[in-house]
């Protein structure tokens, strides 16, 4: 990632975005992203260069979003950031250092 672009990035929504506008998931909602207000980080992977985060919203419903981010340092540092338990939107204003 250049020096530039990581400036710009001063939290983890500007690096994946809001919880509702995360398109690459899989959910028990048929095809649709689940409502997020309120919803909670359930558990994170990491794998190759792959974030997952796995999430519930109040209604029970789950979802899966993956995010595709090269650099393993970065993806150690949000995996590290975005702790089960969560609220999503609180998780994504979450500072990077």
């Amino acid at each position: 990632m250049e020096a530039a672009n990581k400036k710009k990035m001063r939290t983890v929504r500007d690096l994946i975005g809001d919880p509702s506008s995360w398109v690459n998931h899989i959910s028990d909602e048929d095809g649709n992203m689940p409502e997020m207000d309120g919803a909670t980080i359930q558990d994170i992977f990491n794998s190759g260069n792959q974030l997952a985060i796995y999430t519930r919203n109040t209604a029970g419903i789950e979802a899966l979003s993956i995010f595709y981010i090269d650099s393993a340092e970065l993806r150690e540092r949000l995996a590290s950031l975005l702790l089960p338990g969560l609220n999503v939107h609180d998780a994504v204003a979450i500072a990077i250092a």
